[in-house]
């Protein structure tokens, strides 16, 4: 009879997907499964980004992002935002087989959330198409030890940008899932659900030359004003319902995140 009570299994309902800053990024191999990772650029310096996050629901949240960059000479270079997003059916279907291709309901994600994003340079809307790594994951490492975690990175959305010489806009607009993971008994009507995480990945941005010269961030918790238990780093300052941080000569690399 106890078995009757404590056999029944846990259902994962929902988890997040989690996007990040933009960077410049370039081919590792001519491979046609699409080799993309994090390039340095020697030319152009991110002298100001302008970060506005707002919680828009109980799971969603949108991010405006405007990177003002500096190049000595006009250059066509590769932009990409890194996509993750956590799925257990996807999981299966991906570890199955190293040289498997992927399901159509992967590229079907993929083509979805590479749809939501918006990409404008200098005024000028430019199209941002999926590119996806199907066996060998493409990884975002931190070079500095503070940041040791390995981000998988499911595929990448890229883009062609001409940039000019002199001062150039980019402006990165999308809507995102927090990270949770939600619990359903099956012989029960129960549903446990879990703290929501907000995780914004900044080292990306880290890779245009030199330290970004000047970061403004608010972040708006919208309906979870007043339930935020933690923020990453600490240097916010809660002003009304938004939480806002400026700062100067910052290091990406050395400050990868930021976790409410």
């Amino acid at each position: 009879m106890l078995k009757k009570f404590i056999y029944f299994l846990i259902l994962i309902l929902n988890a997040g997907s989690l996007f990040a800053n933009g960077g410049p990024v370039g081919w590792t191999d001519t491979t046609p499964v699409g080799a993309i990772a994090l390039k340095d650029s020697e030319n152009f310096t991110l002298k100001k980004e302008t970060l506005k996050i707002k919680v828009l629901n109980l799971n969603e949240y949108s991010v405006d992002a405007v990177y003002e960059l500096h190049g000595n000479k006009s250059e066509k270079i590769k932009f990409g935002v890194p996509l993750y997003w956590y799925d257990m059916d996807d999981d299966d279907d991906l570890n199955s087989s190293v040289n498997q291709v992927p399901s159509k309901k992967i590229l079907a994600s993929v083509q979805k959330i590479s749809k939501s994003i918006s990409i404008v340079v200098n005024g000028k809307k430019v199209r941002c198409s999926p590119v996806y790594r199907k066996a060998e994951f493409s990884l975002i490492r931190g070079a500095d030890r503070k940041f040791g975690d390995i981000i998988f990175i499911k595929a990448w959305c890229t883009a062609d940008l001409k940039l000019k010489s002199g001062s150039n806009q980019i402006y990165l607009q999308y809507r995102a899932n927090m990270d949770f993971e939600d619990l359903q008994f099956s012989k029960s009507a129960l549903t446990v659900f879990s703290e929501r995480k907000l995780e914004y990945l900044l080292y990306p941005a880290g890779f245009w030359n030199q330290n970004v010269s000047e970061l403004l961030v608010s972040v708006d918790p919208g309906i979870y004003d007043g339930f935020v238990t933690s923020v990453s780093p600490a240097k916010f300052k809660k002003i009304g319902q938004e939480y806002k941080w400026q700062g100067k000569n910052i290091d990406f690399k050395k400050l990868p995140s930021i976790e409410f």
